[in-house]
């Protein structure tokens, strides 16, 4: 049973009002004293459709009030005592409101002979241990702040020679200062009886990550002066976690591991005691038969976390036991072991979707690689990128927002350091989330043809940077490689008056394109130009500067060429006269 007082809802229209949910959740709602404020933009254009400057409203503040609320856990149990001897019921005290508070704590009247008394249980290990079962540790009254608990033992003792059978319900009632009309209680029922079986459940380890096998152990006791007949240990395994074929084990004996246990099938295959899904389905079973007074015992089994379990999930396991106190009796109601409870961690998963990229690019090219990047782990991620590049190329990450594949529109953003660990990083991103990356690598001027350029792209987890996805850029570099010849026809020894013919060839031998290309061919001495000698691939050229590429200019041929691409080559002639 829970109770809350004082809970009011709202609501509230906002014109293009972009609302950010919080990301804790408060058992009662937002925190006493929490201001919450709140304003709208409006964004609009004129009548051409131009776009005008936003205008925002007054802002509204409302300041959250306190409530009070309380939650004691589990609302019933019951148990069995031997006569003269103590049980302990383990339960949470939970502040669900809004604000903090102290929560008064008190027991029923018990008949002549019982006693009960509420222990502060600091370690939270459902445990009420020795040191401390003491007077300095009775707890009549606990202060929470909001959404914490608390954890308290009821230890409820039973007289010497109480009848077996005897059965005395003790309700715990717990209520707030703050307001004294909320409360909450739980009723624990103590039953006398000869034999008694307790049981503690404990798993390893209990901070897994998904995929990580949890080892469960159910560590049994007959605390009873009797023998337990017929006993049957169930354990239905909790969402969220898958059995481990073959990997149930038992011992007889305290103390005892996970190895040093025997191996039993998951079968039903007499003798064999223990089975998996076949008594009942997703259910361990083991079929312990008699256990005699003291005897003590242990029941493993394994299974994996999920996929997909977020950070933060707590995944509860308790196994229960039937027996009978007289042989082929009745059986007595299932006694339920202590929550061998987990918390599922953080477990990062980075997800590329290639892990290699190559392109080639001329000098100067900016040269863009697009690839995903997944958060496939089970908690909001942030991711960084480390950049390393063989070449020294310039490199420029993008979230491409649109996922077009062109970085700078639409919401595009280039990634900084936001985290002030020196490396560029994503913002956080929830699980299944894909970032759509472009890396735009710029090749740098003058590098040479044929230059290779590897560029590393390493992306890590910010929540544990050992966790990373590494993908390679491969860049080879295009670049023009030029050669220029010269030849003179006729050649050797000339008398004056000989007309000379000048070939200039330029050759582009490497495989990127040249471009903004100018030939100078300055005159000689002691020669005359040829006018209207001038040919440029073999078609003739004006002397004058009109466009055509070529002309003779300051006793100099001229000559422009847009671009050469690689392999190709251009010819300029032009003939003078020895004076």
């Amino acid at each position: 049973m829970r109770t809350l007082k004082g809970l009011m809802g709202w609501w509230f229209p906002a014109l293009l009002l972009t609302l950010v949910p919080l990301s804790t959740a408060w058992a009662a709602g937002t925190p006493a004293g929490t201001v919450i404020s709140n304003y709208a933009t409006l964004a609009y254009r004129d009548a051409n459709g131009n776009a005008l400057p936003q205008i925002q409203s007054n802002t509204v503040t409302t300041i959250v009030a306190q409530v009070a609320g309380v939650d004691i856990s589990p609302a019933t149990s019951a148990a069995y005592v031997v006569a003269g001897a103590s049980v302990v019921y383990h339960t949470d005290v939970t502040n669900l409101g809004n604000g903090s508070d102290v929560f008064d704590l008190t027991s029923t009247a018990v008949p002549a002979g019982w006693t009960v008394t509420l222990y502060n249980d600091p370690n939270r290990d459902h445990a009420l241990d020795v040191a401390e079962q003491i007077p300095e540790n009775v707890v009549t009254s606990v202060s929470l702040a909001a959404d914490s608990s608390v954890g308290i033992c009821v230890l409820v003792t039973a007289p010497a020679g109480a009848a077996d059978g005897a059965s005395t319900p003790v309700t715990v009632t717990v209520t707030s200062q703050f307001d004294t009309g909320v409360s909450d209680a739980g009723t624990y029922t103590a039953t006398v009886q000869t034999a008694v079986l307790s049981m503690m459940k404990m798993a390893s380890p209990t901070n897994p990550i998904p995929g990580d096998v949890v080892t469960y152990m159910i560590m049994g006791e007959n605390g009873g002066s009797g023998t337990a007949y017929d006993v049957v240990v169930t354990d239905v395994l909790p969402a969220g976690m898958t059995y481990v074929p073959g990997s149930m084990r038992i011992a007889y004996g305290s103390g005892v591991t996970y190895d040093a246990a025997t191996p039993v099938t998951d079968a039903d295959d007499s003798p064999d005691p223990a089975d998996f899904g076949v008594t009942a389905a997703n259910t361990v079973t083991v079929n312990w038969g008699d256990s005699p007074a003291g005897q003590t015992g242990a029941i493993f089994f394994r299974a994996t976390v999920n996929s997909g379990v977020a950070a933060g999930t707590g995944i509860s396991n308790i196994a229960s036991v039937v027996y009978s106190t007289t042989s082929g009796g009745p059986l007595l109601a299932p006694t339920q072991s202590s929550n061998g409870s987990i918390t599922v961690a953080a477990g990062p998963i980075v997800t590329l979707s290639t892990t290699a990229l190559a392109q080639t690019g001329q000098p100067g090219d900016s040269l863009l690689y697009a690839f995903n990047v997944t958060n496939s782990g089970n908690a909001t991620d942030a991711f960084n990128f480390e950049l390393s590049n063989t070449l020294g190329f310039t490199d420029i990450v993008w979230l491409d927002a649109n996922n077009d594949g062109v970085p700078g529109n639409d919401g595009d953003l280039q990634l900084t350091d936001t985290d002030g660990d020196g490396l560029v990083n994503t913002a956080n991103l929830t699980p299944g989330t894909v970032a759509h990356i472009i890396v735009v690598v710029v090749v740098t001027p003058g590098t040479a043809d044929l230059s290779v350029d590897a560029t590393t792209v390493t992306i890590s987890s910010a929540i544990d940077p050992a966790v990373t996805g590494i993908i390679t850029l491969t860049t080879t570099v295009h670049a023009p490689v030029l050669t220029i010849v010269k030849t003179v026809s006729p050649t050797g020894a000339q008398p004056p008056q000989t007309v000379l013919t000048y070939t200039v060839t330029i050759t582009n031998t490497g495989h990127g394109s040249a471009t903004g290309l100018q030939l100078i061919d300055t005159l000689p001495t002691n020669t005359t130009y040829v006018a209207g000698s001038i040919t440029v691939d073999g078609s003739a050229r004006t002397d004058a500067a009109d466009g055509d590429n070529a002309a003779i200019q300051s006793s100099s041929i001229v000559a422009d060429f847009a671009a050469i691409g690689a392999g190709g080559s251009s010819t300029v002639a032009f003939q003078v006269t020895i004076d």
